[in-house]
């Protein structure tokens, strides 16, 4: 004979994941009810909580996580590690699913995070349908409590997905909408929406694209940044001193012709320094302009050294910037940057702005922000703080992963009102 512990445990499990099932998949309200009608004597006479003590998560559609020293992190890998070991060092498994040639097989556990390769039809190019058919019977084979989706293919086979294992929350982290094919694109985020239990964005212009274009609400979570932790390398490495040059983030060419104009009118003896190769175009301009110092690609402990100890940073609306401009507002240093709508969501308030296309307002701006004092450096590090460090934001996403079907509120939760001396509730 069955305990009637397990008994009830087994009834509830079915309860939890028929109505799961019915609800993902857009069933009559009725057929829903009824299903619930017909398992409810159960949960009102035990009051019975599902409570999640061990929690297995899954991350999908990523190319996977770069374990090696030195390699540098894009925003997904990040979100990812930190996800990954918030979620191991609470005592929760993690597996995260990749493909070659972005994922090394010979690692398979990167600090408690299971790592584990997928095949693809291109080797020379990481992922796939197959990748992606791969990874959906690992989801059937896991069962985990949390499936994590992080690309629009996996998301487009995420009602196969929730047959293939009903008991998942699944949750969709949204990092930028497709180049081509938006219209096959809102078919998938509208039927993702019904699907997934929640959908997230790294910014408020993507929401707001989301939400306008293609009627999906999201939430907000945006990416953090992490501090570096190995001590800074010596700025005699770069022919540089303290406090003594200005950081110029942008690799086109007419956006460095720009700032190099607009800078060559502070009449300034600070450098400015260009993380890029000089190519024989640029030959001329250098024997004009003594201030301008090509030092080539940097990346990791190298850009962060040059950032660190910066005058300024001048930002130009250019991809993966922003990691950078975090580090930049984490060390207090003064912001120029173009009036684009993801750097003024980040920055707020402490930064100057200024038009890319007109080289005059970018005078007007480095005059302006370059010259005075740097309250706004240190604005910005507060703000880097407390809004934008992976400590504040990982629990947000934990918030999402927690499943909350069935919860018992005892009644005396209840908040009284709080009467002032007129009467009135406060």
């Amino acid at each position: 004979m069955i305990p009637r512990g397990v008994y009830l445990y087994i009834r509830l499990a079915t309860f939890k994941s028929s109505l799961r099932v019915a609800q993902r998949h857009s069933l009559t309200a009725f057929l829903t009810w009824l299903l619930y009608a017909h398992y409810f004597n159960i949960v009102k006479t035990y009051g019975l909580c599902y409570t999640l003590l061990f929690m297995k998560t899954l991350f999908l559609g990523q190319l996977g996580l770069r374990a090696g020293m030195g390699q540098p992190k894009s925003s997904r890998e990040q979100r990812l590690e930190m996800l990954g070991r918030a979620l191991v060092d609470a005592g929760h498994s993690v597996t995260i699913l990749g493909t070659k040639p972005f994922t090394d097989a010979t690692i398979t556990n990167f600090h408690g995070i299971q790592l584990r390769l997928k095949p693809s039809l291109n080797p020379e190019k990481a992922g796939g349908w197959l990748y992606i058919v791969a990874s959906l019977l690992t989801l059937w084979r896991q069962q985990p409590s949390v499936a994590h989706i992080h690309s629009w293919r996996m998301a487009a086979l995420v009602s196969i997905a929730a047959l293939l294992s009903p008991e998942t929350k699944f949750v969709w982290t949204i990092d930028a909408l497709p180049r081509q094919y938006h219209f096959v694109a809102r078919l998938i985020a509208r039927q993702a929406h019904r699907v997934c239990d929640s959908i997230t964005v790294p910014t408020r212009v993507l929401q707001y694209q989301l939400l306008t274009a293609y009627r999906v609400s999201t939430y907000y979570i945006p990416d953090g940044y992490v501090p570096p932790v190995l001590k800074d390398l010596p700025l005699k490495t770069f022919s540089l001193r303290n406090n003594q040059y200005t950081v110029l983030l942008a690799t086109n060419p007419d956006h460095i012709k720009s700032a190099i104009r607009a800078y060559a009118t502070l009449k300034t003896a600070k450098k400015l320094v260009i993380l890029s190769e000089p190519s024989v175009a640029w030959q001329r301009l250098l024997h004009k302009k003594s201030f301008v110092y090509f030092i080539g690609h940097k990346t990791g402990r190298q850009l962060h050294t040059l950032i660190r100890h910066a005058h300024a940073v001048i930002a130009y609306p250019e991809p993966a910037q922003l990691d950078v401009l975090l580090q930049a507002m984490d060390s207090g240093r003064r912001i120029v940057a173009a009036n684009d709508p993801l750097f003024q969501e980040t920055l707020g308030l402490t930064a100057t702005y200024f038009n890319p296309s007109k080289v005059k307002d970018i005078t007007d701006a480095l005059q302006f922000g370059l010259k005075q004092a740097n309250v706004r450096g240190i604005k910005a590090r507060t703000r880097a703080q407390n809004h934008f460090t992976w400590k504040r934001i990982v629990p947000e996403y934990l918030t999402l992963y927690r499943h909350n079907e069935l919860a018992v509120v005892p009644i005396d939760s209840a908040r009284q009102f709080a009467y002032g001396r007129t009467g009135t509730a406060q």
